[in-house]
């Protein structure tokens, strides 16, 4: 396993620690509100919590085929915070507020600036067995999703 990608997953164990448990009672929004807890927290660099329970299977199989693949050469696709759209951070004026809402689907948009930087992260979730979980991840400036890189990934 590449160093890369011990950090990414050690970072995750320790976020694990840190962001409260998602239960499935929890709405779309207060799973975004969660998830970004740690950036405006800490000082160190949160890296994605891929090992939390938020992802629906879908997406967590795409994040482990990305991640099984990636090596010290080669780090993937996922060489950057997908909850940032940046490596580095320095988080101010968050705001998040659901965009829709429907019976089995959600969509979930995190507003704030990046460095004074302005940015976007819609999170689009889905309902499994009950519970709310991440399906795609869209940045509405690169108009990229996460399942669009993922799906490069070889």
């Amino acid at each position: 396993m590449s160093l890369v990608r011990k950090r990414v997953l050690g970072a995750a164990f320790a976020l694990a620690m840190m962001v409260p448990a998602m239960a499935a009672a929890e709405g779309p929004a207060e799973i975004v509100k969660d998830i970004y807890a740690p950036y405006l927290s800490t000082t160190t660099m949160p890296r994605p919590p891929f090992d939390l329970p938020i992802y629906s299977s879908h997406l967590k199989g795409m994040i482990g085929k990305a991640v099984e693949g990636a090596s010290e050469e080669e780090p993937g696709q996922l060489d950057f915070d997908v909850f940032l759209y940046a490596q580095d951070y320095q988080l101010s004026d968050l705001t998040i507020r659901a965009v829709s809402e429907a019976s089995d689907r959600a969509e979930v948009e995190a507003a704030f600036k990046n460095m004074d930087r302005p940015t976007t992260v819609v999170f689009r979730f889905v309902k499994e067995d009950g519970a709310w979980k991440v399906d795609d991840i869209a940045w509405p400036e690169g108009q990229e999703t996460l399942t669009g890189i993922l799906s490069q990934t070889p």
